[in-house]
């Protein structure tokens, strides 16, 4: 079982929401042949894929708390420096 499988058994409504935020951002990049940004249907991607990815976390914490506080940490840790700067942007 990998890391993923093995996070995705721990938080199955947590990984849904991660399903969810995937399929938007795979809608987005349909924008990419065509990138009318001022077409609102991208908006709206746009905006269901943040609320999606935004979401994941609280699912986890919801789900098991304490879980989560162990696995957050190294989560974080793992992370780069630019993505620790989204992930501080998102949370604001």
């Amino acid at each position: 079982m990998t890391n993923n499988e093995a996070r995705e058994a721990d938080f199955p409504n947590a990984a849904r929401k991660a399903r969810e935020a995937q399929y938007f951002l795979a809608q987005m990049r349909t924008f990419d042949d065509n990138p009318n940004f001022a077409d609102e249907r991208f908006d709206y991607v746009l905006s269901a894929f943040v609320s999606a990815a935004r979401s994941v976390t609280f699912a986890m914490q919801k789900q098991d708390k304490d879980n989560y506080d162990r696995f957050w940490p190294g989560f974080v840790a793992d992370l780069t420096g630019y993505e620790r700067e989204l992930l501080v942007f998102f949370k604001q």
